[in-house]
């Protein structure tokens, strides 16, 4: 490895531990204690039942999770939850909330002002089902709540009657920085902070590499063990009789005159494949001559791109790996925002995105060799991938015609 890639990849490696650091500042909720997942469900809560359960060593309770469903025949259900401290255990917190009907449970937060339990005092969470349907009327609808893992049997009591439940199935939120989420356990801002910091170390760790006291001793033993094949190869060559290679000044001639004639697709092969898979998902909402507009405005976009950077930059591969990666970051955030669901973040994902793309951008300009290697499996790669949509629309036009 040459002393710029040396230089250049704890660059990389900075930038990407950079912005994983600053993706962990911004404001996040996060499940700070969980009793387990669902596993089991009450028996039917009538109105005017109560579910309980205590909450162990909570200092400050703000949002709890919880899961529920009502009778799916009967519409929804109200439940006033509650939080009892003190010794009369008194409700010191209450929000009411609607339990939807349905089949299957659903998640439900519970909002309280935050409360702080003082030194000694013992929470309880209070569900109570709320008669105020069936004021006029018997009522006959219920609520059944998720469980945890079996406990004892007073971990969980119904109508203040202990019962074989584990307890519910809750989760504490609290709001805080990703700092104190990834402290917390929370399983995406710890990962986060773990690749930050396994950033940070790569990046410390090649600086160190690269440095002459380290690096010089490590190019000697590197050459010595490359004479050493060279001079087996040589030996097991005459033994096997074998015709010699080109020489090194004709390799790198035949790899001159090669990049010299290589030509470039994937930057517009790229931008054209994204938008040829959405057109072929979406073909009953839209004609095929409705892209031709889009798919025009892109491959401008894309030539005008590419001519820039290739008089910036004076090399064709550079200016198509460059090209390539912006297509490439451009058309993929929103398959990755989509994929990530709940967990997606602009902030998170632009503050590892940004800089990882600008690293990799420098480390092609750096390098105009790996531009080109990479440049020709995009290509092929390319080619294939745009060939899986044209199939897929034309044997869908095919099939309607």
């Amino acid at each position: 490895m040459n002393r710029v890639r040396f230089r250049l990849i704890p660059a990389v490696l900075a930038l990407v531990s950079i912005g994983l650091f600053a993706s962990l500042l911004p404001q996040t909720s996060f499940v700070s204690r969980s009793s387990g997942e669902v596993v089991d469900l009450t028996d039917p809560i009538w109105p005017d039942q109560t579910v309980d359960q205590v909450l162990d060593n909570i200092d400050i309770v703000s949002e709890i999770r919880i899961w529920a469903r009502a009778r799916f025949d009967r519409g929804e259900a109200p439940v006033v939850a509650s939080l009892l401290g003190g010794q009369a255990e008194e409700p010191v917190r209450q929000v009411k909330v609607s339990i939807r009907a349905s089949k299957q449970l659903d998640a439900y937060v519970l909002v309280f002002p935050p409360y702080r339990s003082a030194p000694g005092e013992e929470l309880t969470l209070q569900l109570w089902v709320s008669t105020e349907r069936g004021a006029e009327q018997k009522p006959d609808y219920h609520v059944m709540f998720g469980t945890s893992e079996q406990g004892t049997s007073k971990s969980l009591t119904i109508h203040r009657q202990p019962t074989d439940y584990g307890p519910l199935a809750h989760e504490f939120v609290w709001k805080g920085t990703g700092w104190q989420a990834a402290l917390e356990g929370s399983t995406p801002d710890l990962a986060r902070l773990a690749g930050a910091l396994a950033a940070a170390a790569l990046a410390i760790a090649i600086t160190v590499l690269s440095h002459p006291l380290v690096s010089r001793p490590l190019c000697n033993i590197m050459r010595r063990i490359r004479i050493g094949f060279v001079s087996l190869a040589g030996r097991v060559r005459a033994v096997l009789r074998l015709p010699q290679g080109h020489s090194v000044a004709q390799a790198s001639s035949v790899r001159t005159s090669a990049a010299r004639r290589a030509f470039y697709v994937f930057p517009w092969l790229i931008p054209a494949f994204a938008i040829l898979h959405y057109l072929s998902g979406n073909l009953f909402l839209f004609r095929v001559s409705e892209s031709i507009a889009v798919f025009a405005v892109t491959m401008v976009a894309v030539t005008v791109t590419f001519a820039v950077l290739r008089i910036i930059f004076k090399t064709a591969a550079v200016a198509a790996a460059l090209t390539g990666l912006l297509g490439i970051a451009f058309f993929s955030y929103g398959h990755i925002y989509a994929a990530l669901g709940d967990r997606a973040d602009d902030r998170y994902l632009l503050g590892l995105g940004v800089p990882t793309v600008l690293g990799l951008g420098v480390l092609l300009t750096r390098q105009p060799g790996l531009a080109r290697k990479m440049g020709m499996t995009l290509n092929l790669g390319s080619v294939l991938l745009v060939l899986l949509p044209i199939y897929q629309i034309a044997t869908d036009i095919y099939a309607g015609s």
